[in-house]
């Protein structure tokens, strides 16, 4: 991460081992950003769920109006 976007990570945390979100301070709005490892496209059917639900959680944790 460079000098200027140092300050702007207001926080980040692990939704899972394959979710991640962060949270940046952006103008005028507040950018949340989730980044997720997808599996392989032989993984089975309940792994893929799993990934999607934690995908959903983590979506919904995001507030629609951040302030």
């Amino acid at each position: 991460m460079n000098k200027k976007s140092e300050g702007t990570v207001i926080d980040w945390w692990s939704v899972s081992r394959r979710v991640i979100m962060i949270k940046l301070h952006g103008n005028p709005l507040t950018v949340n950003v989730i980044q997720e490892y997808s599996p392989a496209t032989e993984s089975s059917e309940d792994y893929l769920q799993q990934l999607y639900e934690e995908m959903d959680d983590a979506s919904k944790s995001c507030k629609l109006h951040d302030q």
